[in-house]
């Protein structure tokens, strides 16, 4: 069996890492959170269901840069990849602008809500 070079063990370590940085962008788990204290889930359901979307999540990433792979390996090369996937985020991204201009983007209810109806995230001991 063949062991881990240097270069492998800080290339694992930095996956850790992003991995782990990346459980913490609220966008992530939030909704999940919300969503299961309005639908008032058990603890262990809400765990389910997030556990869930971040399998799906893993895996349509990894579909995703498989794909990129395959491209920059068979169709195109790694420089035309980068420039369709720089292209694409200008797309979406100026897709979004252009809803959020013309008023059907985004949304007009208030977020001045009572402090008491705000999701808690840590029970209080």
């Amino acid at each position: 069996m063949e062991s881990f070079s240097a270069k492998d063990v800080s290339t694992i370590g930095g996956i850790a890492t992003v991995s782990l940085l990346h459980y913490f962008i609220p966008t992530h788990w939030l909704p999940f959170s919300i969503v299961g204290r309005a639908k008032k889930w058990t603890l262990s359901r809400t765990f389910l269901v997030t556990a869930f979307g971040a399998v799906l999540h893993v895996i349509s990433t990894s579909l995703l840069g498989i794909v990129a792979i395959t491209m920059a390996n068979t169709i195109a090369g790694e420089e035309i990849v980068h420039k369709l996937a720089s292209l694409l985020l200008i797309i979406l991204g100026g897709g979004y602008v252009i809803l959020y201009l013309s008023g059907k983007g985004g949304h007009s209810h208030s977020h001045n809500h009572p402090m008491e109806k705000m999701v808690i995230l840590w029970p209080s001991s």
